[in-house]
């Protein structure tokens, strides 16, 4: 039986291999690492690509949309590539709102042809491979059960995926906290590019909703706790007032060696 089942989805097989190897070859070139820490959004959507195939009785139209899904999956991550070589930056939902900024990026764009070459090779290698092995695999003998276990593996999929999104995109003030201390590479690392861009996809349909606050509410919000009055209070008055604005300004002149940075220690 097992014998069986490992034939009738050795493309399968062969599909998650390519896939893992395509994601971790696009994470290296990202952030020259090799390891992804929380890959199960990529792992629950692979596995929701499977159930489905695995209901179609038809080889042929089953490695037909395993082809198709392992493109969409290079086309991805090749995007994911481009744009943060081009812009340093990691795919966000919100450059769906960006229309005009995407129209420059598209006149000035640099495109990795390498990374390109790379995927063709994998995706005709997997054609080439699967095509082989289908030569020598039997007629898929399918009953009852196999029906039963591929709808029960994707409503399993399913019910994992829709809560490992949601509770990614879960807001609280930890999460933000975080973000201040992680370098550009952090998302991909934890979800992987593919993983990233679907959790965004996410975002963008299901999660970009947050309350407004009215004029009053802002300033209740701004002027709840008020300071009180120290020694120092009143000191300037009568005098001039002269009102720095130093935004973006680091922080370690502020606060490092005085000798080193003596204006910034003094102010």
């Amino acid at each position: 039986m097992m014998k069986q089942f490992l034939r009738n989805n050795i493309n399968f097989f062969f599909y998650f291999l390519f896939s893992i190897l395509l994601e971790l070859s696009c994470l290296f070139v990202i952030t020259k690492e090799f390891f992804i820490t929380s890959p199960w959004i990529l792992l629950t959507f692979i596995g929701i690509s499977f159930s489905l195939c695995n209901l179609i009785k038809r080889r042929t139209i089953k490695n037909l949309l395993l082809g198709i899904s392992l493109a969409i999956h290079s086309i991805i991550c090749l995007f994911c590539v481009i744009l943060y070589e081009n812009t340093g930056t990691l795919f966000d939902f919100s450059m769906f709102q960006l229309a005009n900024e995407s129209i420059t990026f598209l006149n000035t764009i640099k495109i990795n042809y390498a990374f390109i070459i790379y995927l063709t090779v994998l995706i005709i290698s997997y054609s080439v491979l699967t095509s082989f092995l289908n030569k020598y695999i039997d007629k898929m003998y399918r009953c009852k059960l196999s029906l039963i276990t591929s709808s029960c593996c994707l409503v399993f999929f399913l019910i994992s995926h829709i809560s490992l999104v949601v509770i990614s995109n879960r807001i609280n003030e930890k999460k933000f906290t975080n973000s201040l201390y992680v370098d550009s590479g952090f998302k991909y690392r934890r979800l992987g590019s593919t993983g990233n861009f679907i959790n965004e996809v996410y975002k963008m349909m299901f999660f970009n909703k947050y309350n407004k606050l009215s004029n009053e509410q802002i300033n209740d919000f701004i002027y709840q706790e008020i300071s009180e009055p120290t020694s120092m209070f009143g000191i300037s008055e009568g005098n001039n007032l002269v009102t720095i604005l130093v935004e973006s300004f680091e922080w370690f002149a502020l606060i490092n060696d005085p000798s080193i940075y003596p204006n910034g220690a003094n102010f």
